[in-house]
């Protein structure tokens, strides 16, 4: 039936993408990131067709560098690190 279909292929992906994963808790991750105040995640595009350095001053106009310009700007008045990562939209 569908349903079972469906409740296969859910528990496929769950192996495959879950917390249920094989390297799941196989390295320890304290540590690993580095300390930030705030973070932002910004939706740009499709990654295939991202630059190899998004926030390089050549590519003036696009958002990743407008926005790490504004940051740079707006320093004084934000404490703490600011960290920008890149999300590819759906």
């Amino acid at each position: 039936s569908t349903r079972r279909w469906f409740a296969s292929l859910a528990m496929a992906a769950a192996a495959e993408l879950g917390f249920a994963r094989r390297e799941m808790h196989s390295e320890k991750l304290a540590g690993t990131v580095k300390a930030f105040q705030r973070h932002i995640f910004l939706t740009w595009g499709l990654a295939d067709e991202w630059p190899e350095d998004p926030f390089d001053g050549q590519h003036k106009g696009t958002l990743p560098v407008v926005l790490d310009e504004a940051i740079c700007k707006a320093k004084k008045e934000i404490n703490g690190k600011v960290r920008i990562s890149l999300v590819e939209r759906a």
